[in-house]
């Protein structure tokens, strides 16, 4: 029986969970379009992408069981200084100038907390919600404190930027801190050791599949890049999502940040480089299941590199916010008796048995991966894995033949 390559099923898996290339070059002209439009419009400010779509690690979300739109985060930080506007200005600034364009205004959600959100219709039966987010530069006083108090390296602190949020109860405005262009940067430093070690091969890859969008090698752009280590961060987001739905525990499900920042870390202080997602996958798995034992026992949070850390007084679970260690990520996993922290570890056990164990075991079917990563996309990946096998055995044959040399008179040995 021939073995199974793990680490290529879960490529194919992530490709199909992954924005595609001609959807990718649409949602960087849309938010291209949107940023111009404020700019022509005497808006003076940065735009640039955050979140999944900053990271690589896009994963077609799901919502209700069903593949949803893709979700585009951009950054509207608007040139001004804190302390000569507030909050209800520069949000309401954007929103306002959306409103004023008639194609926007068709596609204008209602304002949320942080965010402007245009809707676009679907291409090829997908669509995006472009999440625009107001923001200014953080003050000087508060990316001060994030180098002294926290000892934050300059290079992120100063990238800190300050946020709107709309208070639900009284509709008033305040600001929040955040930081998306230092986290993309402690991503980015982390990722690099992946991304060199793929980056020629999947870059002719990408070209070679996409000659209709890309003139070129050398004008597929990196954001296209996929790494071992943001293929391992789009399959546990999915299979997060799919097992999660409908669960009495779905509303306590981890969140994506959460996620990328703890498999982050862990490839960050071990010695896991690899090009095999597989493997990968299956390390991180590994580590994260041994903090399950901090639902008993708090002291092991002492430990050095632990990415995951619980308050031997309180019992308060602790995961830093890498770029802004002020912000607690699991700042509620203590409530309803660690309710969010019993799900996380309740997920990284059916990581283990769903992604791992099961591929392990003789007889694998990988029809078997449809309920936790979604029907079609283990259809479609399965259906390129079998051609990429079929197409390998081929090119072994002709090969073969093509090294075989035949002899009609051979000379003496002995001349």
């Amino acid at each position: 029986m021939e073995s199974i390559n793990k680490g290529l099923i879960f490529e194919e898996i992530g490709k199909q969970l992954d924005i595609s290339p001609t959807m990718y070059k649409l949602a960087v002209e849309r938010y291209t379009a949107v940023a111009e439009y404020l700019e022509e419009n005497d808006l003076k400010a940065h735009f640039y992408p955050q979140g999944s779509f900053r990271l690589g690690t896009v994963t077609r979300p799901i919502r209700n069981g069903i593949e949803s739109d893709y979700d585009i985060d951009l950054v509207c930080q608007i040139l001004v200084d804190k302390n000569n506007t507030s909050p209800s200005t520069i949000k309401n600034t954007v929103g306002n100038l959306l409103r004023k364009n008639k194609r926007y205004k068709k596609i204008l959600d209602e304002e949320g907390r942080r965010c402007w959100t245009l809707i676009y219709a679907e291409k090829d039966g997908i669509g995006f919600h472009l999440d625009i987010l107001p923001s200014i530069r953080e003050s000087i006083e508060i990316i001060e404190s994030l180098i002294k108090e926290y000892n934050l390296a300059p290079r992120y602190a100063e990238s800190a930027i300050a946020i709107t949020n709309k208070n639900k109860i009284d509709n008033l405005y305040n600001w929040e801190s955040s930081n998306p262009n230092g986290y993309g940067l402690w991503f980015d430093e982390i990722n690099k050791s992946f991304y060199d070690l793929v980056e020629k091969s999947t870059r002719k890859q990408i070209y070679e599949n996409n000659r209709d969008i890309f003139a070129s090698i050398d004008d597929v752009p990196p954001q296209l890049i996929r790494t071992p280590l943001q293929r391992v961060i789009q399959i546990l987001k999915r299979h997060r999502d799919l097992r999660f739905n409908g669960h009495k525990l779905e509303d306590d499900k981890p969140i994506s940040m959460i996620i990328t920042t703890l498999v982050s870390q862990i490839a960050k202080n071990e010695n896991c480089l690899t090009t095999d997602i597989f493997v990968l996958l299956k390390f991180i798995a590994l580590k994260l299941a041994q903090y399950a034992i901090l639902l008993s026992n708090i002291e092991i949070s002492q430990q050095q590199y632990a990415v995951i850390k619980r308050d031997i007084y309180t019992g308060k679970w602790y995961i830093s916010n890498p770029v802004n260690p002020a912000e607690n990520f699991a700042d509620r996993w203590h409530e309803n008796d660690n309710r969010k922290a019993k799900a996380f570890f309740q997920w990284v056990n059916w990581v283990y048995l769903d992604l791992i164990q099961n591929m392990d075991k003789p007889g694998f079917d990988i029809n078997s991966l449809k309920n936790v990563l979604g029907n079609n996309v283990v259809e479609k990946a399965n259906a390129k894995y079998q051609s990429l096998l079929l197409q390998h055995h081929n090119d072994c044959m002709q090969s073969s033949s093509l090294s075989t040399v035949n002899i009609t008179s051979p000379g003496k040995p002995w001349g």
